[in-house]
């Protein structure tokens, strides 16, 4: 039987920053190296942003990050984190994402 990948990551979003907290120096990483590409007048679009760590970091340089889940759970975690810090420009949606080849 295959499993519901959204109900997966529901479970997992209570424990999700706990566990990758394990991969700090990569998301920091990461954060620096987008900051030198993007100018911080930049709107920033993270896709598969689970509890929004990187997205909630960015919005630290950039004018605006918009950042989507298909986990309602990873987005209410995210959204939570967000509401506590209040000067951030960052918003989270729960959508899905449809990619096509062409």
């Amino acid at each position: 039987m295959a499993r519901n990948e959204k109900t997966v990551w529901n479970r997992f979003s209570g424990i999700y920053d706990i566990w990758m907290r394990s991969d700090k120096k990569a998301y920091k990483e990461m954060c620096q190296r987008i900051t030198q590409l993007l100018p911080p007048d930049s709107s920033v679009l993270e896709i598969a942003t689970g509890t929004g760590i990187i997205a909630l970091q960015l919005a630290h340089y950039f004018k605006q990050i918009e950042a989507i889940d298909f986990s309602p759970k990873m987005i209410a975690n995210a959204t939570k984190k967000s509401d506590e810090t209040t000067d951030l420009k960052c918003s989270f949606f729960c959508s899905g994402c449809t990619f096509f080849v062409v």
